[in-house]
């Protein structure tokens, strides 16, 4: 707090409180107004926070995929963050929302996905894949004409039966649960820019009021 009202109207307060309430009573001036321009500001920041996401996680598939990114597939999730961004309410109580499609916690905060009915996960293989890396079908079930075997590193792997005797296509390895880690970065793009957010709103006012 001190930091971005420490000084106010080309005066410097020792105490960070005197130059709030310095700026408190220019604001009674402007209290109709007021919201307005902090709603805009709050959205212009969510938004820059939206599309630096897009931008980080716009990569298409595989090549985005790193220890902190994600590659685009469909583009639902870029999609769902770009169209979420809101902001609601009076001075006093103006709230700014961001989020996303409902995985969009899932790749925030990592997690370890387990079957519902404690069977197998069915990860598919760049043969169950289009060519964006999206699924070709959305179930195993869907491709008919298949089996399973183990493959010889052990993992229990569903195949598509070929023309071809003792050929097969691998489309899915089955796991009992995938490790999914925090690569979205929200958090951490909505906390690196506060400061800087601060400093944009107050700027703003004064532009705006001429204070």
């Amino acid at each position: 707090m001190f930091e971005i009202f420490g000084s106010w109207d080309g005066h410097t307060f020792d105490d960070p409180g005197e130059a709030v309430d310095q700026m408190a009573s220019e604001f009674q001036h402007h209290a109709d107004e007021l919201p307005d321009l902090m709603k805009r500001e709050l959205k212009l920041y969510l938004s820059g926070v939206a599309e630096r996401l897009a931008v980080r996680h716009g990569v298409p598939w595989p090549g985005g995929t790193t220890a902190t990114t994600l590659s685009r597939r469909s583009g639902a999730l870029v999609d769902s963050i770009l169209g979420s961004v809101k902001v609601d309410g009076d001075l006093g109580d103006i709230i700014g929302h961001i989020g996303g499609i409902y995985y969009a916690k899932t790749h925030e905060t990592g997690a370890v996905l387990t079957s519902r009915h404690g069977g197998y996960l069915c990860i598919p293989l760049p043969a169950a894949l289009n060519a964006d890396g999206t699924p070709k079908m959305l179930r195993p079930r869907d491709w008919g004409n298949t089996y399973k075997m183990k493959s010889k590193a052990g993992n229990l792997i569903i195949f598509k039966r070929t023309a071809r005797k003792g050929a097969g296509i691998p489309l899915y390895v089955l796991k009992k649960s995938v490790t999914i880690p925090a690569r979205l970065g929200m958090g951490i793009e909505l906390e690196g820019g506060i400061t800087e957010f601060s400093n944009s709103m107050l700027a703003a006012v004064r532009s705006e009021f001429g204070i």
